[in-house]
């Protein structure tokens, strides 16, 4: 078997450190040098960045069994996703939670979703000011994250939906920190702590709620929110129930936030873009596909898909195409890589929507939601925001770009434009 390109010694050492920083840009970094597909050698083990379609087809369509996600992800996701989360389960686990929860994100849930998304986006287009220069990130991240609460939660927690970013803001901070700042420290102080609390303290509001709930009776179909239909669910005991909401919350603002920044970066300094993103949101009536908003959404996630890269343990050795990867190595495809492979994608830092509407994408280049038994979950309700984000603004306002350059990424488990999203309101419709 052939040796997986990448660098040793000393060399890894600083890669390794670079990837644990910034990773967008040392990963970038990296495949310039060795391939699309290496490894940082790290004495007995290696981390292996797979960014080859075809090899990614192999990672993300294998055993499952081969791998395990715990031990990789309870250091940064731990102390705000808790230790039953889908997120940090393995095997049976994984299997028996994802099974419990899927349900409740059943895709026709998505046409009620609908409504209360376009209401929520109205509600923020609606209290932008004109002619002044504005961050429009934190907007988008309060608005993704009182439609995430009110999927969740329903009606009656909306008006909470500050209360509860701010009750997990330091553990979702924490989580994007570099992953040498996130180390523990011996003493229970610091970061990492008033993380722990952040979460402490979402669970007490939680359980409030569910006691509530629990002593109403209340009927479940496929109006209800997510929260109810989770406690209907036979099978998830308090820890599991919470550590679920609380990962699905996060999954559901932090990373569609990112999107929605990159879009905005990417979409609104293109006028015909632009336009035509207003033109089809003007014909079409509210239920109606939006092709191009969905093509602009695609090519977002292409070139900045929230995460650079997803890790997971291996836990028995395979064959990688050409390469052996080893027991007890890290193993992480890349979306980032594939999305921006110049085989299968010409010109790949072009931002370019229409790539997207012939359907033909190249098979594994584009996979910023996972695919099998690991995939997103709330995909669909992901890509709805994000669809309905792109027409709204474009129907409704005119934006006038804060930056002459495409900002550098920032961010550990999401990627974020550096600086946020500055822009002026110059026209409203």
């Amino acid at each position: 078997m052939t040796t997986i390109p990448g660098p040793r010694g000393t060399a890894a050492v600083r890669a390794m450190r670079q990837l644990l920083d910034a990773p967008v840009a040392a990963i970038e970094t990296l495949a310039a040098t060795y391939g699309r597909t290496f490894a940082v050698h790290l004495g007995p083990t290696s981390v292996v960045i797979v960014g080859d379609r075809e090899l990614v087809k192999v990672v993300l369509t294998g055993p499952q069994e081969r791998y395990r996600w715990g031990p990789v992800f309870k250091l940064p996701l731990g102390v705000f996703v808790g230790p039953t989360s889908m997120l940090v389960s393995d095997g049976d686990d994984h299997a028996r939670r994802r099974s419990l929860v899927q349900p409740a994100f059943a895709l026709r849930k998505l046409q009620t979703w609908r409504t209360l998304i376009v209401g929520e986006l109205d509600r923020m287009i609606d209290d932008l000011p004109v002619g002044e220069a504005f961050d429009l990130a934190p907007r988008v991240q309060d608005t993704v994250r009182r439609i995430v609460v009110r999927v969740l939660f329903g009606d009656e927690l909306a008006a909470g939906a500050d209360e509860i970013g701010d009750l997990l803001a330091p553990a979702s901070a924490y989580i994007n920190r570099p992953m040498l700042r996130q180390f523990p420290h011996p003493l229970p102080l610091g970061a990492r702590e008033r993380a722990r609390a952040s979460r402490r303290a979402f669970d007490a509001r939680l359980d409030e709620e569910i006691a509530r709930r629990r002593a109403t009776t209340r009927p479940v179909d496929e109006r209800s929110d997510v929260l109810d239909t989770l406690l209907a669910t036979d099978g998830l005991s308090e820890q599991e129930l919470k550590d679920q909401v609380v990962s699905l919350i996060g999954a559901g603002f932090d990373t569609t936030t990112a999107t929605a920044s990159w879009l905005v970066v990417r979409a609104a300094p293109e006028p015909a873009i632009w336009t035509r993103l207003r033109e089809e949101a003007d014909a079409a009536a509210p239920d109606d596909p939006r092709p191009w908003a969905e093509a602009v959404v695609h090519e977002s996630l292409r070139i900045h898909p929230a995460g650079a890269y997803a890790p997971r343990l291996v836990a028995e050795s395979f064959d990688l195409g050409p390469y052996r990867v080893a027991k007890r190595s890290l193993s992480a495809w890349s979306p980032l890589l594939t999305g921006r492979d110049p085989d299968s994608w010409p010109d790949p830092m072009r931002f370019d929507p229409a790539r997207h509407l012939d359907g033909d994408e190249p098979e594994y280049a584009w996979t910023p939601f996972g695919a099998g038994s690991r995939s997103c979950l709330g995909f669909g309700l992901a890509r709805t925001n994000l669809v309905l984000l792109a027409s709204r603004l474009a129907q409704r306002v005119d934006l006038e770009p804060g930056w002459s350059a495409i900002p550098a990424p920032v961010g550990m488990v999401t990627s974020h434009p550096e600086g946020g999203v500055p822009v002026t309101v110059t026209g409203r419709r």
